[in-house]
């Protein structure tokens, strides 16, 4: 997606009950990705370094500068009298922002809730863990030949195809807190990854640019990891490893909730 210079963005913007406009840490932040990502959008030199500035500048956001409540984090907990009846879902959805150019949202997990492993395609995303524990596996997507040979795998299904199979490099698997650095996703690095709250419920912050759209190429596709059989092992590349992608698994959804944050008034500059 890009736009000229004079493009008008149209931004949703939140505010109060009485219409006034709140300033703080997430709204300063919100701020300088949105431009940053303009910015990426006429000129992508140092598009790398620009979006480093961002992930810094969100390491420094904590859970109470989203608004997020301590009712809404009991209702994610099962311990909690009041907390397992009230919600069904796994996870949890709080929009903070969203225009065509940056889509900024809290996701609240329930313990070992899971994010399938999914893609981000030709998308930048910056997460901050805010409360609880979270851990990342994330992979590399390679370019990958049309005929290129295929290992076999352990799998109750019938062996896939090539055209079914994408390649990847393993990244890392991380378990990330509050007091973690942010995790960066490009579009060429960490860009196909799996999540899940350990140890508890977990929120985490995410921002990614551009936004998921399928009219434009940019939807959310889901993976399933395959293992490759033990005897084909033998001198392969450690960290390559290869997936199918299949339909948003049933035990994965999400229900929307409200947010109680500070309004986020973007400006044209």
């Amino acid at each position: 997606m890009s736009h000229s210079d004079d493009t008008l963005i149209t931004a949703h913007f939140f505010l109060n009950s009485d219409n006034s406009i709140m300033s703080g840490p997430l709204e300063t932040v919100v701020r300088l990705a949105w431009t940053t990502f303009r910015s990426v959008l006429s000129d992508k030199s140092a598009l790398l370094q620009k979006v480093v500035k961002v992930q810094e500048a969100l390491s420094t956001i904590k859970i109470e500068d989203v608004g997020i409540t301590e009712s809404q984090i009991q209702r994610l907990d099962p311990k909690q009298s009041q907390g397992w009846g009230e919600i069904k879902a796994p996870v949890g959805f709080v929009e903070v922002f969203e225009d065509d150019l940056l889509a900024v949202g809290a996701f609240l997990l329930k313990e070992y809730a899971v994010l399938p492993m999914h893609n981000h395609p030709t998308m930048f995303g910056v997460l901050k863990v805010i409360h609880g524990r979270v851990r990342i596996k994330s992979f590399d997507l390679l370019d990958q030949e049309k005929d290129e040979k295929i290992p076999k795998f352990l799998t109750a299904d019938s062996q896939p195809s090539s055209e079914e199979v994408r390649k990847l490099r393993f990244r890392s698997e991380t378990e990330y807190t509050s007091d973690s650095e942010p995790c960066l996703v490009t579009p060429s690095e960490g860009n196909i990854h799996r999540l899940e709250a350990v140890g508890g419920p977990a929120i985490f912050l995410d921002f990614i640019s551009p936004p998921y759209n399928p009219h434009l190429g940019r939807d959310c596709d889901y993976f399933q990891e395959l293992h490759v059989n033990p005897n084909e092992r033998e001198g392969a590349d450690g960290e390559l490893s290869w997936c199918k992608q299949i339909p948003c698994p049933s035990s994965y959804y999400c229900v929307r909730m409200d947010y109680f944050g500070p309004s986020i008034k973007m400006e044209e500059q």
